[in-house]
């Protein structure tokens, strides 16, 4: 009788298990619907980070995560964005959410949908095993915890602006199998993070009372502290819901297909000096950014002693310089420069005579540019591929250099003047910047007439 009423009594008892079960996972509140999820991220309009939460230093927008939620890498890293492309513009915003505090809780009968296991909102990716413990034996099995009360607190949302991820995307400083990946859906790019700065546990035992016993079993594991009777808290800020990139709009978005992109900078420089004594026009200096030309122009102002004009000549610099883009890969290199040095004589001056012929003193004059490129060749092949170069037009004084990605010197400063080529084979993918720089300089002192040099030179890349 005994025995039979035993029997019964188990029966009723599983029978209410499985109606609290079916009940609980209606209303979402087992592990088949976390919790977490389903009354904090998805509300605030944000999908379940991973089955449990991360931590946001290591979970940001700008990410890439995969289908379960858990972070791989990031867009703006190396293993996406081209060796030695400029960091990709991402300004993350963030804000505090108002009324940020939730109230939830893991139950030990929701696990057993789960073969007794319990994901709980843990930190540092830990599950309970209620027949096995926390990746290993829990003290008392199923009897030892019957729920984890959570406490979710002092949310904030984290964000980019989606316009400009996709512009980031379409340009060509990443690489084309990260593209690839994100069109797939194999990855997402994470645009917005849900995080809570404050998440309390409360560990209940069979007899539903906090259990101290229990918090000191899940101490040993990262990213928890104690803060009362069977209380923890978890000590860094967690990502407990992420927005992501829609397939779609990606689709739809043109992006670079070209196996090589091409950047130009730079700036000319413009230099005039006059020295020696009176009348001397001084020191002039003009430097202008790629495009606009840099320009001097100036006349001294020597006189003569008795008669004004008497072996004078006046001192004179000009100088011009311009650095400029002529098509994707190439740049012009243009200046021109004049020196006339200047005269005068000096002396005592007696009525009605003027100064003997040797009584003369000069005044130098000097005349200056210096053009320093940039053109920058973006090498989106994952191989070795030939960078070739051509110049045409340069003066004496020109010289070229090549960097890698990496800083390191694949061409040293190379003399080039008038025509010429060189091909570089280059491992890609990344930015490799070729370095042209012209100087050229002319100065006189006591001749009389003018020195002059000008040039229009171009280089490409191809």
């Amino acid at each position: 009788m005994q025995h039979g009423l035993g029997t019964a009594t188990i029966v009723a008892t599983l029978v209410s298990w499985a109606g609290s079960l079916l009940l609980a996972t209606l209303v979402g509140a087992t592990p088949l619907r976390d919790p977490l999820c389903a009354r904090v991220a998805i509300p605030a309009g944000y999908n379940c980070a991973s089955v449990r939460p991360s931590a946001a230093a290591l979970l940001k927008p700008g990410d890439l995560i995969d289908s379960n939620g858990a972070r791989i890498g990031a867009l703006d890293s190396s293993a996406c964005r081209i060796p030695g492309a400029p960091p990709l513009p991402y300004v993350i915003a963030t804000a505090p959410l108002a009324s940020s505090r939730q109230q939830l809780s893991y139950s030990a009968l929701g696990a057993l949908s789960r073969g007794g296991v319990m994901n709980a909102a843990l930190p540092a990716g830990q599950t309970i095993r209620l027949d096995g413990g926390l990746d290993g034996d829990l003290d008392g099995g199923w009897n030892a915890l019957r729920r984890i009360d959570v406490q979710v607190a002092d949310l904030s949302r984290a964000s980019i602006d989606t316009t400009t991820a996709l512009t980031s995307l379409a340009s060509c400083s990443i690489r084309p199998r990260c593209i690839d990946e994100l069109r797939s859906g194999r990855t997402r790019l994470v645009t917005g993070t849900l995080a809570s700065a404050r998440i309390d546990y409360q560990l209940r035992d069979g007899r539903g009372v906090l259990s101290d016993a229990l918090a000191r079993q899940l101490l040993p594991h990262s990213g928890l502290q104690t803060v009362g009777r069977g209380a923890l808290r978890a000590v860094n800020s967690l990502v407990v819901g992420t927005q992501s990139l829609a397939k779609e709009p990606l689709r739809a978005q043109h992006v670079c297909e070209l196996p090589f992109g091409f950047e130009v900078a730079g700036s000319a420089e413009a230099v005039i000096a006059g020295h020696g004594g009176r009348g001397a026009f001084g020191d002039h200096y003009v430097k202008q950014n790629i495009g606009v030309i840099a320009q001097l122009f100036a006349q001294g102002s020597e006189v003569s002693d008795c008669d004004a004009d008497l072996g004078r000549e006046k001192s004179r610099g000009y100088a011009q310089a311009q650095l400029e883009q002529t098509h994707a890969g190439g740049l012009h290199l243009a200046g021109e420069i004049r020196a006339t040095s200047g005269r005068y004589r000096f002396g005592r001056c007696n009525t009605g005579r003027r100064l003997p012929n040797n009584n003369t003193l000069a005044n130098t004059a000097m005349a200056r540019v210096h053009i320093a490129g940039t053109l920058d060749v973006m090498v989106r092949y994952e191989q070795r591929v030939d960078i070739e170069l051509r110049w045409h037009g340069t003066p004496a004084g020109t010289m070229l250099r090549v960097l890698g990605p990496d800083g390191a010197t694949l061409l040293a400063n190379q003399a080039i003047e008038a025509d010429g080529s060189q091909r570089l084979r280059v491992l890609g993918p990344g930015v490799f910047h070729v370095l042209p720089t012209v100087d050229a300089r002319l100065q006189r002192k006591g001749e009389s007439g003018v020195k002059s040099l000008s040039f229009n030179a171009t280089l490409e890349a191809k």
